[in-house]
């Protein structure tokens, strides 16, 4: 008995540093950046039409454990005309493709080519 309780007092220390390391990643704080990247949109049901396009988006890096997810609020795409579309509640997964729709009803598969860099604000 007390050579069962003297090996699981020589292996506490490293379950109580594995549990720590475990807790410092899963509750690190989720990264966050606004700014403006680069987009592909591929209007739904058109086969080679597709257009590259700036965006407003908020890329947001959560972390679960010791694996980050990577995901895309897209607000806005600017078209080069000058124009703009607004999306509903787009949210894009890395190397992923989301179908987003507009305000105005049209839909679009997107998926994100360059995220907005840190420290990157957009003015429009």
């Amino acid at each position: 008995m007390n050579k069962v309780i003297a090996a699981s007092n020589k292996f506490l220390p490293l379950v109580i540093v594995i549990f720590a390391v475990f807790l410092f990643f899963y509750y690190t704080d989720n990264s966050e950046q606004t700014g403006q990247g680069v987009i592909n949109a591929f209007p739904d049901g058109a086969d080679a039409k597709n257009y590259r396009l700036n965006a407003e988006m908020t890329a947001k890096t959560v972390r679960a454990g010791l694996f980050n997810t990577e995901r895309y609020a897209i607000d806005k795409m600017y078209w080069p005309n000058g124009g703009y579309s607004t999306l509903k509640d787009c949210v894009v997964m890395k190397d992923t493709q989301s179908l987003c729709i507009t305000l105005d009803g049209d839909r679009y598969l997107i998926e994100v080519v360059t995220p907005p860099q840190r420290g990157q604000y957009s003015d429009n």
